[in-house]
């Protein structure tokens, strides 16, 4: 990797390119003197945030030393001992300090991934607004730390819902809980309430990963689908590759082509909706890890 710095190549044959990209910070680190830190999209790779596109060719690092020359890949700022931390003996800026480093210098897309990542875990957005006061940050960064939303659960979420506003389409409320009576209908990714939509994310995980098990998630798929349509809602979907390509424009088409169909429909009378939470979230799966 580096000189004095091995792996087996049975191992680093084996790994994600993401995986390969961490190693190669940490044999940068291994050799660099004390100072050195993981920046940018480096950091998010070794913080396990999600990311859009490849990889950076070289590590991207940061250290609070004078340097006489900077590259994309090696540069110098102000770093306080509280913006940064170590990860799997990583050296790394703070998930805040990544986050908000993304909100100023990375695309607006990268960006609320990242952040919205960031808040889903239950993390304050005031943590954010206080650290770009600190470093002087950029209005766009303050609309991306203004716009993220830890309610989206995924990167895929987080995309289409960019999307969305890119398109100028009216915002969707996230996770909202649509129940019949007493009875839970469907937790939905995206709820257009006035137009009367239902948005879902069809990322390919929630499928499975055997035969039986994407047969499964089908059918359930499928009766959740009618479920949420017999409520009076009209429903779309999208996967990754409507919400990536060509800047989302079949998702946008997608929710136009809701918008008329929910005109037509009307919601069944028992029919209610219940916001939730990031903290609702966290409990939820705490009980489901347990």
């Amino acid at each position: 990797m580096r000189r004095g710095v091995w792996i087996e190549q049975a191992i680093w044959e084996h790994l994600s390119a993401r995986d390969q990209h961490v190693v190669a910070v940490h044999a940068d680190l291994l050799v660099l003197r004390s100072g050195w830190y993981a920046d940018q999209r480096s950091a998010g790779a070794v913080l396990d945030l999600p990311l859009i596109g490849a990889m950076p060719l070289k590590p991207q690092l940061i250290t609070a030393h004078t340097l006489h020359s900077v590259s994309p890949f090696r540069r110098s700022a102000s770093l306080p001992p509280r913006h940064v931390t170590t990860r799997d003996g990583i050296p790394v800026t703070t998930m805040a300090r990544t986050v908000v480093g993304f909100a100023q210098e990375q695309p607006f897309l990268d960006a609320v991934l990242v952040a919205d990542a960031f808040l889903g875990l239950g993390l304050p957005r005031q943590a954010l607004l206080d650290l770009l006061h600190d470093l002087s940050g950029s209005s766009a960064a303050l609309e991306v730390i203004g716009f993220a939303d830890g309610l989206s659960e995924s990167a895929l979420e987080s995309l289409s819902r960019v999307r969305v506003h890119r398109h100028q389409l009216p915002p969707p409320e996230l996770q909202v809980e649509v129940y019949r009576g007493n009875r839970l209908v469907a937790r939905l990714d995206k709820l257009w309430r006035e137009q009367r939509l239902a948005g879902e994310d069809d990322g390919m995980a929630k499928f499975g990963s055997t035969a039986a098990q994407v047969q499964t998630s089908l059918k359930q798929t499928y009766r959740r689908g009618l479920d949420i349509e017999d409520c009076g809602l009209a429903l779309t979907r999208w996967d990754w590759n409507d919400a990536f390509q060509n800047g989302g424009a079949v998702v946008a088409d997608r929710v136009r082509a809701g918008f008329l169909r929910g005109e037509r429909t009307k919601l069944a009378p028992d029919v209610r909706f219940v916001p939730t939470t990031v903290e609702d979230r966290l409990r939820r799966e705490s009980r489901l890890a347990g």
